[in-house]
């Protein structure tokens, strides 16, 4: 880098640190809390469409969570009774298995 580009650098830097000081220690009081009001007012009116929609969309996000664990009670309902009628049904199908057996038993006995 040259020196002057080095030079034009440190002067910008300078400039943007001091010219905004400067600027507000000649502005009237008054312009600088007018200034503030209404930069708290700006901010203050983003911050409340900000909720504003941060709160509909956790209403949302809400009533789809209550649907949810609903479906999921359901759900789980209905695997109980799945499991039961399994259940059921794995002792119909022991219960076969063993009258099987128990012919087989009988035939090969009679043989």
């Amino acid at each position: 880098m040259s020196e002057e580009s080095i030079v034009t650098i440190v002067i910008a830097l300078i400039g943007s640190a001091i010219i905004p000081s400067l600027i507000n220690r000649f502005k009237p009081k008054v312009e600088l809390d007018a200034v503030n009001i209404q930069n708290a007012i700006q901010l203050s009116q983003e911050n409340e469409a900000k909720y504003k929609s941060l709160s509909e969309r956790f209403e949302k996000l809400e009533m789809r969570y209550d649907r949810i664990v609903e479906e999921n009670e359901k759900l789980e309902e209905e695997n109980d009774l799945l499991k039961k009628e399994n259940q059921e049904y794995q002792k119909k199908v022991n219960e076969l298995e063993d009258r099987v057996k128990k012919l087989e038993d009988e035939l090969k006995g009679g043989n």
